[in-house]
């Protein structure tokens, strides 16, 4: 075994028990004094959708709960949810359905919970306000982030935030209070026939598209000069095979780049996707990976979390289980010409089924649901420092750093 993997094995495995702790903490909470019957959580994954049963017949959902929107999610006014008022959860079957989005700051010391992006660009000095002038003590303070820490914002331009100021964490971390993941794979419902599924089916297999594929590697990129370093390897591997690359820095065009139908194209021609992250951080796993499960492609992973945990066995390849990007690219040879190796890479399709969300703010969308039931409940926390939270120890050295 090299070395880099042993001194990543101590990050990966922190990683690792934090999303179960996480995951084991959230079917306790939500499966409390239920009948787990009614639910459907398989072992290696988290679920969001799930949030929005649990039971709250104990608790008066009769009086309306504001959910004040402090700042937007990026250009998006609504986090994702499309309007504002009660619509929103209603429109999800949310199993509390009495809160009240908005993003009226006039209703600030109305709230029952306030949400922040910390991605937001505090330009603003009205913005600001929000720190120091929290008047309702039983307000929750949400923090809320989709990317990882090297991108995130907050704790360098409002400093003061950090103490004593966020009650729920909204995040794709498995610990945070309301986890938003990116995706997640899930076992397949036992009344599904595996014929419903072409591609999953044997025949559709050995003498269909995934048989007749003629490229190798595609890589589909916004962004160069990452904290990951994935262009570094990108750059390496290219030297032992064709790696296609497309997007603002590729040299491949595909006009639909930032829609799922350049995915299509890319599934149709090529054998291998490369799912690589900007940051090696903990359970940092994009939509990169996730839709390229959802097609016939095998991903090739490059982050911080624990793929083991998150995906069904022999359905993708991690960069961190071969020495060098030449031996990752020798393997790579060996599956696109030994097609029976290659089709084990489809098997888990049998009975797994993937699901992720169309766009970022989809994913944060998700979430509320769960956010609308903990404002009917007693829920209490305080993060003491939410930057040391979120930043200490979460995100570990690219595969360079360690060699």
């Amino acid at each position: 075994m090299a070395m880099w993997w042993r001194r990543m094995t101590s990050f990966r495995t922190l990683s690792a028990i934090t999303g179960y702790i996480g995951v084991i903490h959230l079917v306790m909470t939500l499966f409390k004094n239920e009948d787990t019957n009614r639910y459907h959580l398989d072992v290696i994954t988290c679920r969001p959708a799930n949030f929005q049963i649990v039971s709250v017949e104990s608790k008066n959902v009769s009086e309306e709960k504001i959910i004040l929107l402090w700042t937007a999610f990026y250009r998006d006014l609504y986090f994702g949810l499309g309007k504002f008022g009660r619509e929103p959860f209603i429109e999800r079957r949310c199993e509390a359905r009495n809160c009240f989005l908005t993003n009226d700051r006039s209703m600030l010391d109305k709230a029952s919970a306030v949400v922040i992006h910390n991605r937001h660009h505090w330009r603003q000095s009205a913005d600001r306000t929000i720190f120091g002038n929290r008047s309702n003590a039983n307000q929750l303070f949400v923090y809320v982030s989709m990317e990882s820490p090297g991108y995130t914002y907050l704790s360098r331009a409002l400093p003061e935030s950090c103490q004593m100021m966020f009650n729920v964490t909204m995040t794709y971390r498995l610990d945070s209070d309301v986890p938003i993941p990116y995706g997640y794979v899930a076992k397949r419902s036992a009344n599904k026939s595996r014929d419903d599924y072409d591609v999953r089916n044997e025949s559709a297999i050995e003498r269909g598209r995934l048989a007749n594929k003629t490229r190798s590697v595609a890589w589909l990129v916004s962004h160069s000069d990452t904290i990951s370093r994935r262009e570094t390897y990108v750059r390496v591997m290219s030297r032992f095979i064709d790696i296609d690359v497309y997007g603002k820095r590729g040299n491949q065009t595909c006009k639909h780049w930032r829609t799922d139908r350049c995915m299509a194209m890319i599934a149709q021609t090529y054998k291998f996707y490369l799912s690589f992250e900007n940051s090696i951080c903990r359970d940092y796993v994009t939509e990169k990976y996730y839709r390229t499960l959802n097609y016939d492609l095998i991903p090739i992973v490059y982050g911080g979390a624990n793929y083991v945990a998150l995906g069904p066995p022999g359905s993708y390849l991690d960069v961190y289980d071969f020495r060098s990007p030449r031996a990752l690219a020798r393997y790579l040879r060996y599956l696109a010409a030994n097609q029976s190796a290659y089709l084990e890479y489809f098997r888990w399709k049998f009975d797994y089924e993937v699901v992720y969300f169309d766009s970022t703010a989809a994913a944060v969308a998700n979430g509320f649901c769960r956010l609308c039931y903990l404002v009917n409940t007693d829920y209490r926390k305080t993060y003491d420092n939410i930057c040391e939270w979120w930043h200490n120890g979460t995100c570990g050295q690219t595969i360079f750093d360690t060699i």
